[in-house]
């Protein structure tokens, strides 16, 4: 399994809250995932709302992405 590399550039006054910062991104990744497989689309909006609004800041985009894909999915409720 080949290992995919990002390189972003972090504002140096943020450094130290990076660690913490991905950490609860892959807490948010696990969320997601448990959402989705019970069709839980208020917590897969409400997740992808807030990647969507911490990703870019800290300099990750893709982190920003992903949360708009996520929060512009809709439930069958929602058409």
């Amino acid at each position: 399994m080949s290992e995919d590399r990002f390189i972003v550039q972090i504002d140096v006054d943020l450094e130290d809250l990076i660690p913490d910062f991905l950490d609860n991104r892959c807490e948010d990744i696990r969320s997601l995932t448990d959402a989705i497989g019970r069709q839980d689309y208020e917590t897969i909006q409400r997740i992808g709302h807030s990647m969507k609004g911490s990703g870019r800041g800290y300099g990750f985009d893709d982190i920003t992405d992903v949360g708009r894909h996520r929060r512009g999915g809709q439930g069958p409720e929602r058409g």
